[in-house]
């Protein structure tokens, strides 16, 4: 067995109630490294095409990558794999926190959750022990609520929790899972979760894991704390986390607004980093082993949200609760921060269905009697922090929001679906595709739909790379889409870009060895990434996903922007498509988009 694996794969049926233990092959590893790799290759082999995602036929993988519980800075983060009940498509997400880190020093680097109990329960792993406990003491209850419950139940504050709150009870297909106050934000899996009537999860480990080098593990990492002590640009993020975008995007006219009827909000200034950082942040908040901490415990004292209080807000969240919707009470947001995170609800997805509610409401395609009486007019939180309520437990219009903006816009017709901005039904990262081209080709291409956590938006907004240009943008697209399917298997934060390079790079082979003993060059590093495009992209198109669902929605590719900075920027369907056909090309695939059957075996 390769060193920095626990070398196990735990298999829970919640229908049956049985617990199996596999051993995990050394292939495997080579093949696929860990964290979504292994979820991808999984999810194809194990689920027939067309199964209901929130059905028991479903599963739930969470993995682990050989860098959790290691010396490597910033390997905090652990995956999660399923079939989205927003999108029907793959899906996996990424979360920080010590979770990943308990579970693997329990002995297990991937574990698989089937079936659905007939009971509301949580399960407890403990080493070699295995639980599925009740939990109809907790349904219903808030996140934070329920963990530390859990906590009581045991007897034990140090063990590791993760869970859904009443969204993914209520299967709201947006919900979220929540890990301490960290996310796995995106597709539905809360409710894929809530679907199984499994409410959390809870795990203890203490094993030690064992790498090929640990004095080569010990002075990589001091190297590139080195590093970041030295570069004086690292520290930005440190300073202002992620919420620094907020004005960086305003610079450029890209800031979402309004439902992305414009790139720039007009008081920007009101909900940025800067903004948050003078008046609302207490401290600096990291994860596990990080180098670059970008949280912030934010708290408010004073007005209509005294006492609100959030490890943010992040950038996506400035967005979604702020500009999308046309707020710039930023109290407000960090309100919203906290009661998304109470709820478990995903805010990225909360804030797009929310701004298309206010749009068909100005624009009189849906009126009082059809919001419940809320006035959905821009820029009106205490609407916005109702409508959160509503969804959640699926009241009234909320019922109809909960089914994610694509289904909303059929349930409600009337031209309504021109305003609905999604991309394979999810709604869109706050990212102007408009203005950052290789996000318009990573919001279209993404087997998982249109995040920016696949075709990073780093390279742009640095600089590195020319905003403006389309040429060249697919290769450049398939360029950063390996770096992040390399570090979501490893698993390793996607922050960890600034600290090395913003591609693959031989400091990752480096890496590699050092904790495993695995001898890869650049071509067979390569080459994991691109089986691992290769298997999520065959996987939906088993579930019936073609080349036209690799697309933008009607307002990006036919409405310019009208002010700003990105006067008149678009994204044509000619420009898309050219970007298209460079990225399939490539990766290899051919003119639809398919990869060679070979290569998804």
């Amino acid at each position: 067995m390769l060193f920095g694996y626990a070398g196990k794969i735990l298999r829970v049926n919640l229908t049956t109630g049985t617990t199996t233990v596999q051993r995990l092959k050394e292939d495997f590893c080579r093949r696929y490294l860990g964290g979504n790799g292994f979820g991808a290759r999984l999810l194809y082999d194990e689920l027939q095409p067309g199964i209901d995602p929130l059905g028991p036929d479903n599963v739930l993988i969470f993995a682990t990558g050989p860098l959790n519980g290691t010396l490597i800075p910033m390997a905090s983060k652990f995956s999660l794999v399923s079939k989205s009940p927003l999108t029907s498509s793959y899906m996996d997400g990424f979360c920080s926190g010590a979770f990943g880190y308990e579970l693997k020093n329990a002995g297990y680097d991937i574990l698989i959750i089937e079936g659905r109990s007939a009971e509301k329960v949580y399960l407890f792993v403990d080493d070699d022990s295995v639980e599925i406990r009740d939990a109809e003491h907790l349904w219903g209850k808030y996140t934070s609520v329920t963990q530390e419950e859990i906590k009581k139940d045991l007897g034990d504050d140090s063990v590791k929790t993760l869970c859904i709150g009443p969204a993914g009870e209520s299967l709201v297909k947006f919900a979220c899972i929540i890990a301490d106050q960290r996310a796995f934000g995106s597709g539905g899996l809360g409710a894929v979760m809530g679907s199984k009537n499994l409410k959390a999860l809870a795990v203890r480990g203490t094993r030690l894991l064992s790498v090929f080098d640990p004095e080569g593990v010990k002075k990589l990492s001091l190297g590139m704390l080195e590093k970041v002590e030295k570069d004086r640009s690292l520290t930005v993020l440190s300073t202002y986390g992620t919420a620094v975008l907020t004005e960086v995007l305003q610079r450029f006219g890209g800031l979402p607004t309004n439902n992305w009827q414009k790139g720039v909000f007009r008081n920007s200034r009101a909900i940025s980093g800067e903004k948050l950082l003078d008046t609302y942040v207490r401290k600096n908040v990291a994860c596990f082993s990080c180098l670059t901490p970008c949280g912030h415990y934010s708290v408010v004292d004073e007005g209509e949200f005294a006492g609100a209080y959030t490890n943010g807000p992040e950038f996506q969240t400035l967005c979604a609760f702020g500009s999308l919707v046309g707020n710039d009470r930023l109290d407000s947001i960090i309100a919203m921060d906290q009661l998304c995170d109470e709820y478990g609800l995903g805010q990225n997805s909360a804030g797009g269905c929310i701004a298309f509610a206010m749009e068909c409401f100005e624009k009189g395609l849906i009126d009082l009697e059809r919001t419940d009486g809320l006035s959905l007019s821009f820029g009106n939180y205490q609407a916005t922090i109702e409508l959160l309520r509503k969804i959640t437990y699926r009241e009234g219009f909320g019922d109809v929001l909960a089914e994610g903006v694509r289904q909303a816009s059929r349930l409600l017709g009337k031209e309504t679906e021109r305003y609905a901005m999604h991309v394979k039904g999810m709604e869109i990262a706050c990212f102007s595709p408009r203005v950052l081209k290789t996000q318009a080709i990573g919001f279209a291409v993404s087997s998982r739909g249109p995040l920016h956590t696949e075709v990073r938006t780093t390279a742009e907004c640095t600089g590195v790379v020319d905003r403006t240009t389309v040429t060249g943008k697919g290769i450049i697209a398939k360029e950063l889409s390996d770096w992040s399917a390399i570090a979501n298997s490893l698993v390793w934060c996607l922050s960890a870009e600034r600290v090395i390079d913003l591609r693959l790079s031989p400091l990752l082979i480096e890496m590699i060895y050092l904790v495993t003993g695995m001898k890869l060059d650049m071509q067979e590093l390569v080459g994991i990434a691109e089986r691992i495009h290769d298997v999520e992209r065959a996987f939906n198109i088993r579930e019936g996903f073609t080349r036209k669902d690799d697309s933008l929605p009607h307002r990006i590719m036919n409405e310019a922007l009208n002010e700003g900075p990105a006067l008149g920027a678009i994204i044509s369907e000619d420009d898309l498509n050219t970007m298209i056909d460079e990225y399939y090309a490539a990766r290899g695939w051919d003119s639809l988009g398919i990869p060679p059957p070979e290569r998804c075996i």
